[in-house]
């Protein structure tokens, strides 16, 4: 069963409507593309009453997000994709604006980063147990990465196969900070796999950080 829409005109299936009870066919007047975008054009001319219904009813966006998480990851996971640029321009504006919070933050990476290495085969039992537990989230996870990253994707392999097999060998001290700790290959150039700089959790985080500043091996 078909219906025109009167917005648009066009005849369209009934399922192609929004449900409505008190019409005599159940299914509203206007199809879902012409209520969205009337929708969305009176969001962006009176973005004031939506703020100020969000600040009225906070519970009910966050019970909101909660019953559709995975909705909300993907969803955000599609727009940060899409909008790589726009995104990296509002984290850097916002980093600008608030370099207390950043300090902040940096400061409880730090402790974490330093935790990670002290307690290195708790953790290290623990990522056991949960990828033996969840082998379809690792896969799903590596070929996002590999799909958004293939170069480091492939520089990452070709190192572990190399110390697997012998080829290269990871040292025990960081040659950032000459910390000893677990250390992880950081590559200056992914076109060169096997060329890696042995750095802690920490330095590493910075190398990729402040990618301007170049690091020598020691």
């Amino acid at each position: 069963m078909q219906k025109a829409c009167t917005k648009c005109g066009i005849e369209k299936d009934l399922e192609a409507f929004y449900r409505q009870s008190r019409s005599k066919d159940g299914r509203g007047s206007w199809c879902r593309i012409c209520a969205r975008t009337y929708a969305k054009d009176w969001r962006e001319s009176n973005p004031e009453y939506g703020r100020c219904w969000r600040e009225a009813n906070p519970e009910y966006g966050r019970r909101w997000k909660q019953a559709n998480a995975a909705h909300c990851k993907e969803k955000n996971r599609q727009w940060t994709k899409a909008n790589c640029e726009r995104k990296a321009e509002a984290c850097r504006r916002w980093r600008e604006a608030n370099p207390e919070k950043v300090a902040e933050m940096s400061r409880r990476w730090y402790e974490t980063s330093r935790w990670y290495e002290t307690n290195r085969e708790r953790v290290i039992e623990a990522s056991r147990r949960w990828a033996a537990a969840n082998p379809e989230k690792i896969a799903e996870k590596a070929r996002r990465y590999a799909e958004k990253h293939p170069k480091a994707s492939r520089a990452h392999r070709a190192v572990c196969l190399a110390v697997k097999v012998g080829k290269l060998v990871r040292p025990d001290v960081c040659e950032g900070c000459g910390h000893e700790s677990y250390v992880e290959g950081h590559h200056t150039d992914y076109s060169r796999p096997l060329d890696v700089v042995w750095l802690c959790r920490s330095c590493h985080g910075k190398a990729h950080r402040l990618k301007s500043v170049p690091l020598q091996k020691r």
